[in-house]
């Protein structure tokens, strides 16, 4: 027996090679296995079959079939022959191309290195070299973690974060500043791989990665020498792919996880040291949605509150927490609960409403501020009350309520924000308006200071020259004497004259003489210096004794 291999259909009987084609087919041919070198042995319908071929050719068969014994060839060893022709050109097609280890390189570089060594030693060189080099060994693993399968993937990346940090602990429990640095590489790698696995879809893998972050570094953040502000920064990170990988279709089971974890998380002081408690709570909030695990959630942050000596800043956050949960529609009894709680306790209440302001979200406490007015009638926390409802009106672009709100701050604070915010928003009659906000504040003997912004903002120069005048303060004048230079300069040249003349009336020395050059000087920049010239004029014929101040004068 000496043939090709290639040409089987050419040499075998045709009975044959029909039957070892359908014993093909039927999945009848076992694996094939090589004891020695060209000896091929398969099972064929439960009969052994030898196979002696050099690289090409056939050159002795064997089968332990009768028909074999009768003729010296049957359908067996045809099925055998034809499946080991599959198979080496199969093996022939996946061989690499060696043509590549025979071309000549220009220089020596790390690929030209890759593309002609085999696996094995490769392997056996990075085992080698990672057992000398702790860095190397550490980034290793990092990288190629995902590829290791465990029982348990959550344990896998424990074991890791854990080996990373025991290697860079220092005797006094922190972590070295080189130590950081190799640590902050190993959670970046990580961070990448739990994207890349939620990307795939590979749920459970990015979860388990990001559960060994948030739980074996957070509690060193406050250990880590120079790089503590990277850290916090790859936590933030961890923390916004939880939020993206929940917005997935996720099983429940793991869903599930998430949650427990985070419940039994949100209340670590690690978390709360390092701010991270808002955006834990914040993730609660999104895994609360059924009344039973929002129920939970809420007993949770209420065993939170009832704690003894809270820092005030995270008692806010708890506090805005709770009112987030509270807005689920299967804890409206519980709201109810907690806003009668507020309105008998103004503490209680401010604190809530100050939670809700320092986290830019007013609108969650509209209804509690509104209700919060009818019991807290004067002072600080009534004005703070009704900012918040100003806030969520401007929020809500509703006019009529913007100006309302701004209206009744105005008279109360004076700050002319709010003028400013009725003119802006008013949009009946704004004359009447105005005369009644200004009648207003006559009544309730506003100072003089806010009565001359007022009228500075609406024009009423008049008006304003007169309230400058009751002032009797010569530098009250100065923010408003550009614009009176302008629109009223003989008004603005006969007050000065009588302040002028009140002031040297009652003041000797260098300090008239500067306070008069003070205001001539200004007049000047303002571009007003005509109304200076009138006035060194009266200066110089009403105090002509006065030397000081006319030297002065006559310097300028």
């Amino acid at each position: 027996m000496n043939f090709l291999l290639d040409n089987l259909e050419l040499e075998l009987e045709e009975s044959c090679l029909i039957a070892g084609e359908k014993l093909l087919e039927d999945g009848k041919v076992g694996q094939l296995t090589t004891h020695e070198r060209n000896l091929w042995v398969a099972k064929v319908d439960q009969l052994e079959v030898e196979m002696h071929i050099t690289p090409s050719r056939v050159k002795a068969c064997s089968c332990e079939c009768v028909a074999y014994m009768d003729s010296g060839m049957c359908g067996h060893i045809a099925a055998g022959l034809l499946a080991l022709r599959k198979f080496i050109s199969t093996r022939k097609e996946q061989r690499p191309n060696t043509a590549k280890r025979n071309q000549f390189y220009q220089k020596l570089t790390t690929a030209s290195i890759l593309q002609n060594i085999d696996s094995e030693s490769l392997a056996a060189f990075v085992g080698q070299y990672a057992k000398s080099n702790r860095n190397f060994a550490l980034a290793f693993k990092a990288r190629f973690a995902s590829a290791v399968p465990m029982y348990d993937n959550k344990e896998k990346y424990a074991q890791l974060l854990e080996t990373t940090i025991l290697a860079f602990r220092k005797k006094d429990d922190h972590i070295s500043a080189s130590g950081a640095i190799q640590l902050l590489k190993t959670v970046q790698e990580l961070l990448g791989q739990a994207d890349d696995a939620i990307s795939l879809e590979h749920f459970a893998e990015g979860w388990a990665i990001l559960q060994g972050i948030l739980s074996k570094i957070t509690p060193l953040l406050r250990k880590i020498e120079g790089e503590a502000e990277r850290f916090n920064e790859q936590i933030s990170v961890a923390l916004v792919q939880v939020e993206a990988l929940l917005s997935k279709p996720l099983p429940p089971a793991l869903r599930e996880e998430i949650g427990t974890f985070f419940l039994e998380e949100c209340t670590r002081p690690a978390y709360r040291i390092n701010d991270f408690s808002k955006r834990l709570f914040s993730v609660l909030n999104v895994l609360a949605d059924d009344d039973d695990k929002a129920g939970i959630f809420l007993q949770t942050l209420d065993n939170e509150l009832e704690r003894k000596a809270l820092p005030a800043a995270y008692h806010r956050v708890v506090l805005f927490a709770k009112l987030s949960v509270l807005e689920k529609p299967g804890l409206a009894g519980e709201a109810d609960k907690f806003l009668v709680e507020c309105l008998a306790d103004t503490s209680l209440l401010m604190q809530v409403v100050e939670s809700a302001i320092e986290h830019g979200k007013p609108q969650k406490v509209k209804s509690l501020a509104e209700k919060g007015l009818r019991f807290v009638k004067d002072g600080e926390d009534k004005m703070k009350l009704e900012g918040v409802l100003l806030s969520v009106s401007v929020t809500e672009k509703n006019p009529e309520n913007i100006v309302q709100n701004a209206r009744q701050l105005f008279l109360e604070t004076y700050e002319l924000e709010y003028f400013r915010l009725c003119k802006q928003h008013q949009l009946g009659d704004w004359a009447l308006f105005f005369t009644k906000l200004e009648a207003d504040l006559l009544k309730q003997n506003a100072p003089f200071e806010t009565l001359a912004g007022l009228y500075a903002e609406e024009g009423c120069f008049e008006q304003l020259l007169d309230v400058l005048e009751k002032m009797g303060s010569l530098d009250s004048i100065y923010q408003y004497a550009q614009t009176l230079a302008k629109t009223h300069a003989t008004g603005l040249l006969a007050l000065y004259i009588k302040l002028l003349n009140s002031y040297l009336s009652n003041h000797l020395g260098i300090k008239p003489s500067l306070k008069v050059q003070g205001i001539l000087s200004h007049l000047h920049q303002i571009g007003a210096p005509k109304i200076a010239e009138a006035l060194v004029v009266f200066l110089k014929e009403k105090y002509p004794a006065r030397l000081a101040p006319i030297e002065e004068l006559e310097v300028i």
